[in-house]
């Protein structure tokens, strides 16, 4: 990380409704942000699937969400080192 650089920070992704099967975040791409370490949603012990790809991230929603008017994914940055 340079001098300047502000590290990776997490961010929380809201979702309306009942998301269902896969979900992808366009803003999180391979090629403008930082590699993504893990995503959980609040609210929910399961483990969530993902993977980052050149055209977003793209998020496998569980079975069971933790309510059903809205999810929550907490997305967590890998930090350079």
């Amino acid at each position: 990380m340079l001098p300047n650089e502000c590290p990776p920070t997490n961010e929380l992704v809201n979702i309306c409704g009942e998301p269902k099967g896969e979900v992808r975040i366009k803003q999180f791409t391979k090629l403008n942000y930082h590699t993504i370490q893990s995503v959980r949603m609040l609210g929910s012990g399961d483990g969530i699937k993902f993977s980052q790809e050149n055209e977003g991230l793209v998020v496998q929603m569980p079975e069971v969400l933790p309510s059903r008017n809205a999810v929550c994914l907490k997305i967590v940055p890998k930090l350079a080192r």
